[in-house]
């Protein structure tokens, strides 16, 4: 998969399968939308994404409370600040970043009732769910499933094609699209649901928000890929990357 902006902006993505090569018409606007749950999320269509979801319990409400002051307390006094907008806007992303990344190094060093993902049998349950998800409505590029947490850098580009590899129309692919929110909600309410089968208990498994990044260009997916792979070693469960069994990237990268 290659992405990379043209000089308007819109993101080309080139996704290769075994026969088949989907490019991305540059021309066509790639609408932006944005929606608000406990974190923003800009979600443009047929857009790559960079995807973390915890398990409910992963880390303590009072801790996860200190960790979102701390974030919005540095993004205020940044806004306060005589910089320019745009210095601002490269602080407050920078904010961001650092908050994903402690948020994560929290989960690393978690243990307990929320690191269900622990199990093996657990984990493999989830690892055949997504590939089984793969191609309806997403392209997976890699995932990594971590005890309570899970890491997923997927495509919704594949579904501004028809099933003969020409680009939708605006029209069709408004009716037809499904957003991320949705797609999320899907993944996480279906593996809940066989997961708890398998424990034999019921009521929420994932924690209801997620944290996710748009993918913008060729070395912000490299990044992320590069940061799903390394996880298991930076938590310390494996030494190398290739030795962790519930780490997948897509055959083609």
């Amino acid at each position: 998969m290659n992405l990379s902006p043209d000089k308007s902006g819109a993101i080309n993505q080139t996704f290769v399968g075994e026969s088949e090569i989907f490019q991305l018409n540059s021309k066509q606007k790639l609408n932006k939308s944005f929606y608000r749950s406990r974190l923003p999320h800009l979600v443009p269509t047929g857009g790559t994404f960079f995807i973390t979801c915890r398990l409910k319990g992963a880390i303590p409400m009072n801790l996860m409370r200190q960790l979102r002051n701390a974030k919005r307390t540095e993004q205020e006094r940044i806004g306060n600040s005589k910089r320019t907008k745009a210095e601002q806007q490269r602080l407050i992303k920078h904010q961001e970043i650092k908050f994903f990344q402690r948020m994560d190094a929290v989960m690393d060093c978690a243990s307990g009732d929320g690191c269900v993902l622990g199990d093996p049998t657990v984990a493999g349950i989830l690892f055949k769910y997504l590939l089984n998800l793969d191609g309806n409505g997403f392209s997976i590029v890699a995932f990594c499933i971590m005890p309570n947490h899970l890491h997923l850098l997927l495509s919704l580009g594949t579904q501004l094609y028809d099933k003969s590899g020409r680009l939708k129309s605006t029209e069709l692919t408004e009716k037809e699209y499904k957003p991320l929110h949705e797609i999320m909600k899907g993944i996480k309410g279906g593996s809940a649901r066989q997961i708890n089968l398998y424990l034999g208990r019921t009521g929420p498994l994932w924690q209801k928000d997620s944290y996710d990044r748009l993918i913008r260009d060729e070395r912000s997916l490299q990044n992320s890929l590069g940061y799903i792979l390394n996880n298991p070693v930076k938590a310390g469960i494996v030494e190398n990357s290739s030795d962790y069994e519930f780490t997948y990237v897509a055959p083609n990268r």
